[in-house]
Formats: C-alpha cells, structure tokens, sequence
C-alpha cells in the first residue's frame, strides 16, 4: 500500500488499524508513505487515513478520513490471503484517487469534505 501527495505543499496522514498505528506522515511534494501487511485469516484487516491539508498559516484548511483498505478496496486491488497487489492512493487539492498495480490510470474516489 502506497500514499502518495500530488499537488499539497503540505498533508499529514496519520495512517492506523486496529492492531497497528503507523502514526503521523508528513507529505511533501510527490514524497509518499509505503507500507506492506497482510491481510488477517477473517478478512476483516481495516486501515483508516486521517489526512490533514496544511494551509501556509499551518492551519488545517480540510481534513478526512477515509478506508485506506477495507474489503471494498481488496477487491479492488486483486487482494487475497495467497496473493499480494499493489494498491496506491494519491492525495490531490480536489480529492482522493485510487490506482492498483502501479502508481497510474488512476481512478477518483472521494472529495474532501465542503468540496
């Protein structure tokens, strides 16, 4: 799984699931967060990002949180208990995009709130 900023001077994503919190990234300038896991027996593996949109003041302009990976996303992705994929998400000034395999063909998911 890969985060990556595309045009926000300045995005922390605190990234977490039940079991593990990765804590606060720091996004600047096309720099992303990778992380790899597996998806437990249940299938029930959830991870959350809370993402902040820094303004110059160093005030949050917008923040969201949205299902990093969730079944939805597995399903997606191509992801199973036998078979790893590569998902990637981008943070953009309109909103969140989905991609699997490679960080291209991306595919628009959600705008921040109030957009």
């Amino acid at each position: 799984m890969e985060v990556l900023d595309k045009d926000i001077e300045k995005l922390i994503g605190h990234i977490y699931s039940k079991d593990n919190d990765l804590g606060n990234q720091t996004f600047t300038g096309n720099v992303g967060y990778r992380w790899k896991f597996r998806r437990n027996i249940d299938e029930t593996t959830l991870f959350k990002g809370h993402f902040f949109w820094i303004d110059n003041v160093g005030v949050p302009a917008r923040q969201a949180v949205i299902d990093l990976f969730d079944n939805k996303v597995a399903a997606e992705c191509g992801q199973s208990l036998l078979h790893d994929h590569k998902c990637f998400w981008l943070v953009a000034k309109d909103g969140f995009y989905f991609a699997k395999n490679s960080p291209d063909n991306w595919e628009f998911k959600y705008p921040w709130p109030g957009l």
